[in-house]
């Protein structure tokens, strides 16, 4: 799996908001996350960026990802949530 490439199509910023809604599939089914992603996509991508996403979680590359994105040209803040999501993932 292309990681960078994946991760491009989710988003970073997008898989950093939406972390825990992507990685609970037990609870939040992708319908659900149709729902709850409040940015103004179509219901096509919102499914392709939550399939996208969750294939990252399934391959355990979820703390690579964000290491991607804390190296990347995002916000400040997102660079920040995703320093915190490394933390508590390693951290429980």
């Amino acid at each position: 799996m292309d990681l960078e490439r994946t991760l491009h199509s989710v988003g970073k910023a997008i898989f950093v908001k939406y972390y825990y809604f992507f990685k609970d599939d037990t609870h939040y089914s992708n319908s659900d996350l149709i729902e709850i992603i409040s940015e103004n996509y179509t219901d096509k991508s919102k499914k392709s960026r939550t399939g996208h996403a969750r294939m990252i979680f399934r391959n355990n590359l979820n703390i690579e990802a964000l290491e991607i994105i804390i190296k990347s040209k995002v916000s400040e803040g997102t660079k920040l949530a995703a320093q915190e999501l490394i933390q508590e993932e390693k951290n429980p």
